[in-house]
């Protein structure tokens, strides 16, 4: 009888590992050991080295580095040329590329591995955004001053020599050619527009500038530990730990949008000009003035408003409305609902329904915010019960090999990355002909991916 019940069992493990074989291909990526995960992580990291060789102009502290271009081999009307860089709403990509090496840090200490080269980019992007807030002020008359309100991107500084190019220019030129298969002529960035073609408009912050720097801000703060600094070199206000200068980070920018002494009338939410002009656009933060103000508790533990009046519990019940309502006040402006979203993600004030703000990411169609419920599940320690990792994966499987890109004359390789961000721009997916052509950054995938491992609790 011992016999048979040990052939029984022999035979029901035969068959279990059978079926286990079978099913490996249905099962979410980083949870299934084989080629699949190493090509997904040797892409990442092939994306990474594309990000700093091909699409910053240079890393470190002089103007315009550490900050990631958003396309290469673009047209640009004011040059008459396609061979162009473009830095456009630089710094949301700023604030994705902290997320990304936030992100990467943790998955890196979770692995044991090396995090210097992670906390050396961290630090100068983080720099990057003190001196877009250092020298705003110039740039609109005033003195430099590190006071929270900032411009989207510095890259030109230095670079001219009255008006015309000067040698900066062309050493910018042949460092982020070298080694790439397109050639750029032209660089375009927010501060270009400004400065040489007089375009006021979309220089200064906004609030949706703001609000996707505080997800890359709260990334820092959760994924790096107070006591991380890079070889302990301060900052320009003297801070040496990354995370808590993302706090300070934070509260600059909240202290320019509503000083905290002042009432909480509309008109005190408001990116302005130092000049107390508002912004050429995205200026109005009053209705997500308790969404900004949770946010910042949770990054820096400040608390602004300091004191709440009759307009903050107003501006409270116009961004929960927002929020309770969510379909029908974001059907005809979709690409809004990504910004409370985002804030949703940050600061919790769905109250842990993380179903609910699943079915909110996925309600648009074209307009499917794929990164907010990892993000929120992420944080917060809360994922759907319906999000389709096996979706993901296969997401991810599709990005081209040599970076997401959609060009005039060759089309793109891949739908789902034919925008210039699968994250900020979904609904520029597989357009007849593309929104911005050129080859993009790719921190999409990079982000994406890091919070996808993070997910199913994998690692690099």
């Amino acid at each position: 009888m011992t016999g048979v019940c040990r052939t029984i069992r022999v035979c029901y493990r035969y068959v279990l590992r059978v079926a286990c074989l079978a099913l490996l291909p249905l099962m979410p990526g980083p949870c299934v050991a084989g080629d699949g995960d190493s090509l997904l992580t040797r892409k990442y990291f092939d994306y990474r080295e594309r990000l700093k060789a091909q699409f910053l102009s240079g890393m470190g502290t002089g103007f315009g580095e550490s900050v990631p271009a958003s396309i290469r081999g673009t047209w640009d009307k004011d040059y008459r040329g396609r061979q162009t860089m473009s830095w456009g709403d630089a710094t949301i990509d700023l604030g994705l590329y902290m997320g990304v090496l936030a992100t990467e840090y943790h998955l890196l200490v979770s692995g044991g591995r090396e995090t210097e080269p992670t906390v050396a980019e961290l630090y100068f992007a983080l720099e990057a955004m003190n001196r877009l807030d250092r020298y705003a002020g110039g740039y609109y008359g005033a003195n430099d001053s590190l006071d929270g309100f900032f411009v989207r991107s510095d890259i030109g500084r230095g670079l001219f020599d009255a008006g015309q190019r000067g040698p900066g220019y062309q050493k910018v030129l042949r460092r982020v050619n070298r080694g790439s298969p397109d050639s750029i002529d032209n660089l375009r960035s927010e501060w270009v527009s400004h400065h040489l073609f007089g375009k006021r408009k979309r220089f200064a912050a906004s609030k949706d500038q703001v609000i996707h720097l505080f997800a890359g801000l709260m990334l820092v703060v959760r994924c790096v530990p107070d006591s991380v600094t890079f070889r302990g070199r301060p900052f320009m206000d003297g801070e040496v730990s990354l995370a808590r200068e993302a706090g300070h980070i934070t509260d600059r920018i909240m202290a320019w949008m509503h000083p905290p002494g002042r009432s909480n009338f509309i008109t005190n939410w408001r990116l302005r000009e130092p000049s107390g002009k508002r912004v050429g656009a995205g200026y109005n933060a009053w209705s997500f003035a308790h969404g900004f103000s949770r946010s910042q508790k949770l990054i820096s533990g400040t608390e602004n408003p300091r004191k709440r009046g009759f307009s903050y519990w107003m501006s409270k019940a116009v961004y929960n409305f927002t929020w309770l309502a969510f379909r029908p006040i974001y059907f005809f402006s979709r690409s809004e609902s990504l910004k409370t979203l985002t804030l949703v993600a940050l600061n919790n004030t769905c109250n842990g329904n993380a179903e609910k703000v699943y079915r909110y990411s996925m309600a648009f169609g074209k307009y499917t915010w794929y990164h907010i419920p990892l993000l929120y599940g992420f944080l917060h320690g809360a994922y759907s019960e319906r999000i389709d990792w096996p979706h993901y994966r296969h997401m991810l499987h599709e990005a081209p090999d040599e970076g997401p890109h959609y060009s005039l004359e060759t089309g793109y390789a891949s739908e789902t990355w034919s925008s210039t961000s699968l994250l900020i721009h979904p609904e520029r997916r597989g357009q007849e002909r593309p929104y911005f052509p050129g080859r993009y950054n790719g921190l999409d995938y990079l982000l994406l991916y890091n919070l996808y491992l993070a997910g199913t609790g994998s690692g690099y």
